[in-house]
């Protein structure tokens, strides 16, 4: 079969359109990269926050428990000078209050003492799991350094290969005629990156309308470049330069 000018500018524009097709696959996965990255890097952020929570944890039961432990010493301070109050009571009375004020100041200790004990068993546990976070933190920022230099990698290669098909692109066309690349890029814009399709089964790829019978013998016989009456997308078919 003779090629015929019409033939030739319809192969240049499907050779546009697998071009296209793989520049928005390259700009997609470029998007993607930089979203991978800061998943990583919200990772170690995550246990950051969790560090400086359990940080907080860690030095506000410290802090009550030095204030138990001032209250203690007040306290048995306190219990010590009403001990020594003892030897000159004189009354019954007397005695008997001491002897209360005693017992509430050791009932008093006592509880003191055991908040310190749950302060101090609070602050131990806070600490194992602070310690035990921090090699978290050691992992996820490994973790995020190899994903980081993988990635940033991907990108080299994704930009080598975006170069390359730009340039391609840039070359074909001045290739196309006028009228058609304008045309293409207008329909490229309004069909969603999908500006020249194949026709199967009578169907138009892109709207997935049925065609004339008239219009599908028209396209098969490559006389001129044909639109879909529906899309108004470039209408080619398969057999005609072997593509999918």
């Amino acid at each position: 079969m003779n090629t015929t000018i019409k033939d030739r500018q319809l192969e240049l524009l499907i050779s546009l359109q697998k071009i296209d097709k793989e520049i928005k696959i390259f700009n997609q996965q470029k998007e993607k990269i930089p979203e991978e990255i800061e998943s990583e890097r919200q990772g170690v952020e995550k246990i950051n926050s969790e560090i400086n929570q359990l940080n907080g944890k860690i030095e506000q039961a410290k802090k009550e428990r030095r204030s138990k432990e001032l209250e203690t010493q007040s306290k048995t301070d306190l219990l010590n000078n009403t001990k020594g109050k003892l030897p000159n009571v004189k009354t019954n009375k007397e005695y008997s209050a001491v002897l209360q004020e005693i017992e509430n100041l050791k009932s008093k200790i006592g509880s003191l003492e055991e908040e310190e004990i749950k302060l101090m068993e609070n602050i131990e546990e806070c600490q194992k799991e602070y310690e035990q976070k921090l090699k978290e933190k050691e992992e996820e920022e490994k973790k995020y350094l190899e994903v980081k230099k993988i990635k940033e990698g991907e990108l080299g290669n994704l930009n080598k290969h975006l170069e390359k098909e730009l340039n391609h692109r840039k070359e074909l066309a001045t290739k196309i005629e006028s009228k058609w690349f304008k045309y293409y890029e207008k329909v490229m814009d309004a069909r969603d990156g999908l500006a020249v399709v194949k026709i199967e089964k009578n169907t138009c790829c892109g709207c997935h309308r049925s065609l004339r019978p008239q219009l599908s013998i028209e396209i098969r016989q490559n006389d001129s470049i044909i639109k879909c009456p529906y899309c108004s997308r470039f209408l080619f078919s398969e057999q005609m330069i072997g593509v999918g």
